[in-house]
């Protein structure tokens, strides 16, 4: 934008990767309620998610990082720095998906 336009082939994907990356987030964090959410009348993606939250989650988290892989190739990168970054980025996300304990209540260590 300070060029005066926009490159939607960067744009969109690091656009979509930030859509992504939060819905991973956010419904983790969800879970801690969904018992609150269901009895409130609440729609939720923990709720909306149910059993299947952690194959979505891993899928939104691909999605995530081949749209950060996009970018980078977009923006002609070479340097392993922000390759090997992505993937580390990746690699946590995952291990946070993996780890979560999606049926513990709020207050208990459920991240991990």
């Amino acid at each position: 934008a300070t060029h005066g336009s926009l490159d939607y082939s960067v744009v969109l994907p690091l656009y979509a990767s930030g859509v992504t990356w939060t819905l991973v987030y956010d419904t983790l964090y969800a879970h801690q309620d969904k018992k609150d959410d269901a009895k409130l009348g609440l729609k939720s993606t923990a709720l909306h998610f149910g059993d299947n939250t952690k194959p979505i989650l891993h899928a939104f988290s691909t999605f995530t990082f081949a749209n950060w892989l996009m970018v980078g190739n977009q923006l002609g990168y070479d340097s392993w720095m922000y390759y090997g970054g992505c993937g580390l980025a990746y690699s946590h996300l995952l291990w946070q998906v993996h780890t979560a304990k999606l049926n513990e209540k709020e207050g208990d260590d459920n991240l991990g």
